[in-house]
């Protein structure tokens, strides 16, 4: 089964807490990222390796997919911002 999802690399790789000792951070910060569905960027090279080790296909451009279609949507903001005016400076006489 190919990883389509953070949370299934997190599985393929053999799961939070293996991935936790190997990468010497606590299981929570790799809980964190399985909820969030992201894995911090500096941290893939150590994913791909461990997945070729396990036999699967995971490469730099799945995870940057992965990573993109997680990536928050840019929305208008809800309200109109207020006209800014040019400020009005005193003048200067020489």
């Amino acid at each position: 089964m190919a990883a389509t999802k953070f949370s299934d690399v997190i599985r393929i790789c053999g799961g939070a807490s293996a991935l936790a000792r190997l990468l010497n951070v606590q299981v929570n910060t790799v809980q964190k990222w399985k909820d969030r569905e992201n894995i911090p960027a500096e941290r893939w090279p150590i994913f791909i390796a461990v997945a070729e080790s396990k036999g699967k296909k995971l490469t730099p451009d799945i995870l940057m997919r992965m990573a993109a279609r997680n990536a928050p949507r840019l929305r208008p903001h809800p309200r109109p911002l207020p006209k800014v005016r040019p400020s009005r400076r005193p003048r200067v006489e020489a």
